[in-house]
């Protein structure tokens, strides 16, 4: 494969499995890209070349030296994902595929393992997931994640217990999108605890808006941008929310506190 003949003397190159998966990516000149099949600084990479019955090397180029930088990270970033993992172990030097609301400096956080709600909860203590907007039309602002976050939620019958215990109350709020199982974390906002006494928050009956602390840091715990794996959530969609305590128990649904 060329670019349409392009300056440049550097190369991008993609070792293929025999089921034509993509197994590892790699730039240089095309005497470089010949040499992985005698040996390679990548142990892991090295030993599947030795061992692999059947593989395939497919080139592209020649580009320049930054072309060649660009390429290189885009495909590590768009392949890494993928069932069949890659055997590279550095992200590349240039822009990386990432998701809408997924800043480009946190786009590394996506080929992290996913995380579970009790890992969440045993990092940030207390933590209310929601679950915001799937498909956003164009990316979304931290604003717009902070406002698809915080309202309104039935959580009416667990207000009482944070007001009464505010060390048990969420610490975060995690506003995760996209489908079960593979759930991703577009916003984490600092919940202000000692709001909830506040009136004003109670937009219908049953029916709240969560204190945020600081509502233009959408990066609480460092957690936007990872996956989560065990994301469950009730209809409606205001009871799309679980709190998950410091202990990492998911809290079943109760509903509103009736006053005696």
């Amino acid at each position: 494969m060329t670019n349409g003949g392009a300056s440049g003397d550097k190369f991008v190159y993609l070792w293929v499995d025999s089921r034509g998966r993509p197994r590892y990516v790699g730039k240089g000149s095309e005497l470089r890209a010949m040499q992985h099949g005698g040996g390679s600084h990548n142990a892991a990479f090295d030993a599947w070349l030795n061992t692999s019955p059947t593989h395939e090397l497919r080139i592209s180029g020649p580009y320049s030296e930054r072309e060649s930088l660009l390429v290189e990270s885009a495909l590590i970033s768009a392949l890494s994902g993928t069932p069949t993992p890659l055997f590279n172990d550095a992200p590349g030097s240039g822009p990386r595929f990432r998701i809408l609301g997924v800043p480009e400096e946190k786009a590394e956080r996506l080929q992290m393992p996913p995380m579970t709600m009790a890992d969440v909860a045993g990092e940030v203590g207390s933590a209310l997931f929601v679950r915001t907007i799937s498909a956003p039309l164009s990316e979304p602002t931290t604003e717009a994640i902070a406002h698809a976050a915080e309202e309104g939620w039935r959580i009416g019958g667990f207000v009482p217990e944070w007001i009464a215990d505010p060390a048990s109350a969420p610490k975060v709020l995690i506003a995760v999108n996209g489908p079960t199982g593979r759930r991703l974390i577009s916003g984490s906002f600092a919940i202000a605890s000692d709001q909830w006494t506040d009136p004003a928050l109670e937009l219908k009956p049953n029916l709240w808006r969560v204190p945020l602390l600081d509502r233009t840091d959408p990066d609480a715990g460092g957690l936007q941008g990872r996956w989560l794996s065990d994301v469950r959530f009730k209809q409606p969609v205001s009871q799309h929310f679980r709190w998950v305590d410091g202990s990492g128990t998911v809290r079943p649904y109760v509903g509103p506190k009736r006053p005696t």
